[in-house]
């Protein structure tokens, strides 16, 4: 990973806290699971950066055919988003589920009382919310409860609800 100084947004933003979050827990993923980590004590020490942009879907299904599934908004104009001012840019983990193909990983960060990490088998005994900070791509930020999408429907988390759109089906 580059130095911070030679990243590309030093030169806008070198005050690097604006990218950390306080509650930032990390995310330990569970050995031998194929995905990236552990991310500890925080995402923000270990990877630079507590917030993550909406590009790849990371294996969750959708109802609909994303327009496309394996960069989403990555190296999109803004004018690609359907509604600007609801279209995820920037989360923290606990928006989004995390798989590798078969297993999925839900994280908490605010207002944890409990596990960080958990599994698919440990989420429907688990009594904590998933809440995170948003940046949407119109440029405004929010920090809204997930905790309805991904317990209802864990398999399809990414659908859109009336405050939030993770993706843009294909037409």
């Amino acid at each position: 990973m580059p130095k911070a100084a030679d990243r590309h947004l030093f030169r806008y933003l070198p005050t690097f806290e604006s990218f950390r979050c306080p509650a930032d827990q990390g995310q330990k993923f569970p050995e031998g699971s194929g995905c990236s980590g552990p991310f500890k004590p925080s995402n923000y020490e270990a990877i630079g950066c507590s917030y993550r942009f909406n590009a790849y879907l990371w294996d969750n299904n959708t109802r609909q055919i994303p327009a496309d599934a394996d960069f989403n908004l990555a190296g999109k104009k803004e004018s690609w988003a359907p509604n600007p001012s609801l279209f995820i840019m920037v989360h923290e983990p606990p928006a989004f589920v995390y798989g590798d193909g078969g297993s999925k990983f839900f994280f908490h960060w605010h207002y944890t009382r409990g596990a960080t990490t958990l599994t698919l088998s440990q989420l429907k005994q688990d009594n904590q919310k998933f809440f995170s900070a948003i940046l949407f791509v119109d440029g405004h930020a929010a920090k809204h409860d997930f905790t309805k999408s991904i317990k209802d429907d864990p398999m399809h988390p990414l659908e859109p609800t009336a405050n939030w759109i993770w993706y843009k089906p294909k037409n």
